[in-house]
């Protein structure tokens, strides 16, 4: 038996910005095939350079999710943007999920002492498939995802200010 393998070259999906005013220039790597942003505010672009203005006053963490090939990777970035009188947002560490690959039931859990707020389950298009808050905090929570297609999503946990990213993959 004779096996054909195509190895993909790693995607790069960093980006870089400049600011003017509410006004923000992104640029993102050259030479991908598709280029999906969320500006953290609801907005979302599909183009390698997008120039995007804010006009709310919260926080935001803009995402770019990139393709190359039949590869994807996703790069967030918290300090885009700071308006007067938000915090900033760092990284959330210690998030757990699984199983991954799932089959559609996925556990979300924070392996810290902090607590969840809210989480997104997020297609590669950029739409948010599944948004929920939570009035009383909690560590963990169970998903069902089988009405959701086969392919790769993004769960982005919120807390106390942070957020944390994770990819995973439902297979059929």
């Amino acid at each position: 038996m004779i096996l054909n393998f195509r190895v993909e070259e790693e995607v790069d999906a960093s980006f870089t910005y400049s600011r003017e005013g509410r006004t923000v220039h992104f640029f993102g790597p050259a030479g991908n095939d598709e280029y999906r942003w969320t500006m953290g505010d609801g907005g979302r672009d599909i183009i390698e350079n997008p120039t995007y203005t804010y006009l709310n006053n919260e926080g935001i963490v803009v995402c770019l999710a990139t393709r190359k090939g039949d590869c994807w990777s996703e790069s967030c970035d918290s300090n885009v943007f700071r308006f007067r009188g938000s915090t900033s947002i760092f990284s959330l560490q210690g998030i757990q999920v699984s199983p991954n690959p799932t089959r559609g039931k996925l556990t979300i859990s924070l392996s810290n002492d902090k607590l969840m707020e809210s989480i997104e389950v997020i297609d590669l298009q950029g739409k948010a498939v599944i948004s929920q808050e939570f009035t009383s905090n909690q560590n963990a929570i169970k998903l069902n995802l089988a009405e959701q297609k086969q392919g790769v999503y993004f769960v982005r946990v919120y807390s106390e200010g942070l957020v944390g990213t994770k990819c995973i993959v439902i297979e059929r």
